[in-house]
């Protein structure tokens, strides 16, 4: 639990930096450093719509969160097509002088972008039929995720090359392009932060005051907020020590990831069918090793 916890925790602080990057790249003209941005976001804009309980509650805004993102993607990419590649622009098959930990390092973002293993019960809990779950995701989910990053890194890579920036907002240029797709990504930050954080806050809430979870009362809406708040606090503070978007999402994909998403839910599976007496077939056996 510790290492699922932990990992969420990490993940909030990733979604504040890209938040208040985000917010701060909509407002150009602003001359204001990281900091405060990232402070109006978690303080101003996120600590409020936490104090919505329930995962239910923000399944109108599951897609707000897919079209916002989408439109990012297909934005940046047209602006990139029209544009042309420039004269220049390295591109390569395998990079030259590539070495181990690049490797690794590369492996760590891929393990982050796909991670959401340790979500899934969560999300299953919520739903009316739970047996539609493996559905959604084989058929729904997973092809988006893989057809969204696929594209977005093929026509990123393609058109800038080696200058491709950590955050690819910032190869759009300094007018409207650059605020709306920064506004949507911002969406789409916010969005993802109220999914994964009301899993958490709960998980606090139900550990510490567990007689008030599912009340309604005054007591009960100011320990939710008590936690929500000390959770974007926490967010905020990883979010500011590690002000690095790419740093931030290596270190989760490397140290949490590889626990959090491969090795718990396998162990997870396994014990419960020796406890229900139920055999694993030979071929996840196989997978699992």
């Amino acid at each position: 639990e510790i290492f699922v916890y932990a990992n969420i925790v990490f993940t909030l602080g990733d979604y504040v930096l890209t938040a208040g990057q985000s917010i701060g790249m909509a407002f150009y003209e602003v001359e204001m450093c990281q900091i405060p941005w990232t402070a109006i976001s978690v303080f101003v804009i996120i600590l409020p719509l936490t104090q919505l309980r329930n995962l239910s509650d923000l399944k109108y805004l599951v897609w707000v969160n897919m079209f916002s993102l989408t439109f990012v993607v297909f934005l940046v990419c047209i602006y990139l097509m029209v544009q042309g590649r420039q004269d220049g622009i390295v591109t390569e098959a395998v990079v030259e002088g590539l070495d181990v930990l690049e490797v690794f390092q590369a492996i760590s973002k891929f393990a982050f972008a796909y991670a959401g293993q340790f979500l899934y019960l969560e999300m299953m809990a919520e739903m009316k039929e739970p047996n539609d779950f493996p559905k959604s995701l084989v058929f729904a989910a997973a092809p988006y995720q893989l057809s969204m990053y696929v594209f977005m890194s093929t026509v990123g890579y393609y058109y800038l090359g080696e200058n491709q920036p950590d955050l690819i907002l910032q190869a759009l240029p300094f007018n409207w392009t650059r605020v709306l797709a920064s506004t949507l990504l911002f969406i789409h930050m916010i969005i993802a932060y109220l999914v994964k954080g009301n899993v958490f806050a709960r998980a606090i809430h139900l550990a510490v005051f567990p007689s008030t979870v599912n009340s309604t009362d005054c007591t009960a809406k100011t320990h939710w907020f008590i936690i929500t708040s000390g959770t974007a606090t926490l967010a905020f503070l990883i979010a500011i020590l590690i002000p690095n978007f790419e740093l931030l999402s290596g270190l989760i994909g490397a140290l949490m990831i590889p626990v959090v998403c491969w090795g718990v839910p396998i162990v997870t599976v396994w014990k419960a069918r020796q406890v229900k007496k139920k055999p694993t077939p030979i071929w996840e056996k196989i997978l699992f090793l």
